[in-house]
């Protein structure tokens, strides 16, 4: 019976999986991201209060072939993280690395998961428990607009 099953939903799996990397590949380009931080209000660790926001320009690039994507970030100074490269427009660029259909739903290691629709992604800790701090990405593709980098 195990078997069975196990035959019915792995095609199911597989063609979901191929639509998410479709999903995925939809967010590449360059747009603009704006994150906004949180941290537990003071004397309470159930309420979260906004601590500090900033911005960034994504630019996933996919392949010729759409078998793989090149993830860089560019930042702008004072919020750019450890290890990225300083451009001459004064934009940090962090490169993420490249993603690939076996890896692009787990973007920041094993114990992340990722979920993509149209249009949108959700990023997320696999598990909640032991954690004191976590870290949720929510993307959301607005209407088309241009910037110069």
């Amino acid at each position: 019976m195990a078997a069975a099953a196990s035959s019915t939903w792995a095609p199911r799996a597989a063609a979901a999986a191929e639509v998410q990397w479709q999903h995925f590949l939809d967010l590449c380009g360059t747009w603009r991201g704006v994150w906004q931080r949180f941290g537990a209000e003071e004397g309470s660790s159930k309420v979260l209060k906004p601590t500090r926001h900033f911005q960034a320009f994504c630019v996933p690039c996919a392949a010729a072939d759409g078998r793989s994507v090149h993830h860089v970030n560019r930042y702008p100074p004072l919020v750019a993280p450890p290890g990225g490269r300083k451009m001459a427009n004064g934009l940090t660029e962090v490169d993420f690395g490249r993603f690939d259909p076996g890896s692009f739903q787990t973007p920041f290691g094993p114990q992340s998961q990722a979920v993509y629709g149209p249009g949108w992604a959700g990023i997320g800790p696999k598990d909640l428990q032991g954690s004191e701090r976590i870290a949720v990405e929510l993307v959301s593709r607005m209407a088309a607009t241009t910037c110069k980098l």
